[in-house]
């Protein structure tokens, strides 16, 4: 009964290496996630600064044309729901973007 007490004992010290590399993988692999999203946020910030500062003009103007396509598509769902349940097979006004 020894040999076995030893050879769990063994197999429980092998898995116990194992799962600290593996927590190891994953804690470098956080901190670098961490570090890449802080870096992508950083870049988002600076991105609206230049379009609240007008500084990139046209990427303004095409949000503000998609914030207003946006709005006349929310319309137009909201009268196709508000219709009857037979009139829905009426086709969906088209939109060029």
């Amino acid at each position: 009964m020894e040999k076995e007490e030893q050879e769990v004992i063994s197999k429980f010290i092998e898995n116990s290496v194992v799962l600290q590399r593996v927590m190891t993988d994953v804690s470098v692999n956080l901190t670098r996630l961490t570090k890449e999203i802080s870096e992508l946020l950083e870049l988002f910030k600076e991105a609206a600064k230049h379009v609240e500062d007008g500084k990139d003009g046209e990427i303004a103007g095409k949000l503000e044309s998609i914030s207003e396509q946006n709005k006349t598509i929310a319309k137009s769902l909201s009268l196709i729901l508000s219709e009857k349940p037979n009139s829905r097979t009426q086709p969906l006004p088209e939109f060029k973007f």
